[in-house]
Formats: C-alpha cells, structure tokens, sequence
C-alpha cells in the first residue's frame, strides 16, 4: 500500500524523527488492512499479515525495550496469519511464512534473554528446513533464501554454549558453504572446475 511504501521510505532516511513518522505510517496501515480483512478475509488477509510485519520492524528499531516487546506481539501475529494462509494454499504462501518466521526469529534474539533466545533458534531450525524443501523443488527461486536462513542459524547456535550446538553450526555452515559457491557458479560459470578447465590454454605437445 502507498502507506507501507511511503513508511519504508521514511524508515530509509535513517534519522529517529524519519524512524517514528514511519511507524505512524505503519500503524495506519495495519488499522486499515485489520479492517478491510474483517470485511474481506480471503482478499486482505495477506495484505493484513505483510502490514503486520512492516509494524513489526517499524517498532523493532526504535531502540527502546517497549516498542522490541510490541514488535514481538505484532510479528507473532502476522506468524499466525500466514500458518492460517498455508493450511489453505501452501504452495502460495509457505515462502511468506517462512519469512515471517526468520522475522520473528530476529526480533526475539534481539531481546537478549535465553528463553527468547531458545525461540529463536527454534523459528529459524523452521525457516531453514521450509527453504531447504523449498529449494528442492525450485532451487533458482530459493537457494539464496535457503543459503540466508543456514547462515543466520549457524549464526544463532554459534553463540550457544554447549557443544552440540557448536557442532550443528559448522555442519550447517559447511551445508551454506557449499550453496553459496553453487550461487557463484551460477553467476559466474568459469567459477566451475569444467568451464575453468575448458578456458585453460591447450598445452603444446612437442
């Protein structure tokens, strides 16, 4: 909507009075979204959940402890919009869902406590698995969100303190590693070892 959109110009322009304009912005339109979804859910319901998390990021910046609570409550929402939305057409909203989940994720690792903490870990291990299925049926489209959620997770474990949390990470930075040099290989296809080769000068045989 021209509300979001002018929101995250507004949140773009980095100052603390451009900040709290954009979350006027994004309150405005959760209201107007949470009315029209009341009236037409099939039509706005998604427009509401997208809403929803512009809220919730609005919030999460301002730098106070009242408005990182808030923000959960809102991305918690906007979670339970699109599990309602995938019960009804996965294949069209599973990606937003798992979105929605590396969002929450994020806020609730910002909070700084280990029970959030804990949950955080737990919405990211989601996010991961979804892309990872994802990514097997449509590697193109996915494979950059898959490489994203790995790296964010190894990111998460790697500040626990146990030792099976250790290891997970670097299997799993291991699993981003790979991808991502599959990503570069798609940008660059001299980065393959058989294009490489194929662009080697032929050696002369006297």
């Amino acid at each position: 909507s021209s509300l979001n959109n002018l929101g995250a110009y507004l949140a773009g322009q980095g100052d603390a009075a451009s900040r709290r304009e954009a979350l006027v912005c994004a309150r405005e339109a959760v209201d107007i979204q949470r009315k029209l979804a009341a009236e037409q859910p099939a039509a706005y319901l998604p427009d509401l959940a997208a809403s929803l998390n512009n809220l919730a990021l609005s919030l999460s910046v301002q730098g106070d402890s009242v408005s990182r609570r808030e923000a959960l409550l809102y991305a918690k929402e906007a979670l339970g919009v699109y599990q309602n939305l995938v019960m009804k057409q996965p294949a069209a909203y599973l990606p937003y869902l798992a979105k929605s989940l590396s969002n929450l994720g994020t806020f609730l690792h910002n909070t700084g406590d280990l029970t959030s903490h804990t949950e955080a870990v737990a919405c990211i291990h989601v996010t991961t698995d979804i892309f990872r299925k994802l990514a097997s049926e449509q590697s193109a489209a996915y494979l950059p969100d898959l490489a994203n959620s790995l790296k964010q997770l190894v990111d998460f474990l790697s500040q626990q303190k146990d030792e099976m949390s250790k290891l997970a990470a670097q299997r799993l930075l291991d699993e981003a590693s790979v991808i991502s040099s599959k990503l570069e290989a798609q940008v660059n296809p001299y980065l393959q070892p058989a294009n490489y080769a194929a662009t080697k000068a032929p050696s002369s045989n006297k």
